[in-house]
This record gives C-alpha cells, structure tokens and sequence, in this order.
C-alpha cells in the first residue's frame, strides 16, 4: 500500500494493544504511569492507549485512518491474509487472520 513503516504502527497500533489488552494489561499500565505519568486512570491499561493515541494523531499529526493513506478496503483483506500467513500470531496465539482484519477494519 505504500505507507512508512512508522505510520502503519501508529495506525494500526493503538487498536491491536486494545485487542491485547487481555493479555497485556499490566504491562499497558505500568506504561501509562512510566511513559505517559498518569497514576490514578480507572483502566490504566486503555489510558495507556489513549495517551499513545493522541501522541501519534495530535502531537505527530498523523491521521489515524487507513483510508486517509490510501488503503481501500481489498487491500485490507489482503494485508490480513499476508500477515496472518495462514497462522496465528502473537505470544498469546491471539491474532489469526479475522483479527487482524477486524482490527484493519477499526482503524478503516
């Protein structure tokens, strides 16, 4: 699809950590107190989210829609096929193709 490496992750980033968040959710949190400095969130881990959110579509200035780079809906089909290779990804075996296409599809 043509977009830098680093847009993709601040597109597609925010949303797979959501996904994750299951699994990762301390993690999430103790980053959003060391990276972020918040302390007292209700749900640290999706604050964690938030704040890397707003970092990459305020304070970068990226536009956090696939479709505002150029990807069209086949392209995301693609691109969860090819990612997926048939397999389930992750640590914690979460992400298989309808995953990651729903989370392409987020972020649409």
């Amino acid at each position: 699809c043509g977009i830098d490496q680093g847009i993709t992750l601040a597109l597609i980033m925010p949303q797979l950590l959501r996904v994750l968040k299951p699994y990762r959710k301390d993690k999430l949190a103790r980053m959003a107190e060391r990276v972020f400095g918040v302390k007292n969130a209700v749900d640290m881990a999706e604050e964690a989210i938030n704040q890397m959110s707003y970092f990459f579509n305020v304070t970068l200035g990226i536009n956090p829609k696939l479709s505002a780079h150029g990807v069209t809906q086949e392209n995301m089909i693609q691109i969860s096929k090819v990612w997926a290779g048939g397999k389930t990804l992750g640590p914690e075996k979460a992400l298989g193709e309808k995953e990651i296409l729903e989370i392409l599809k987020a972020v649409y």
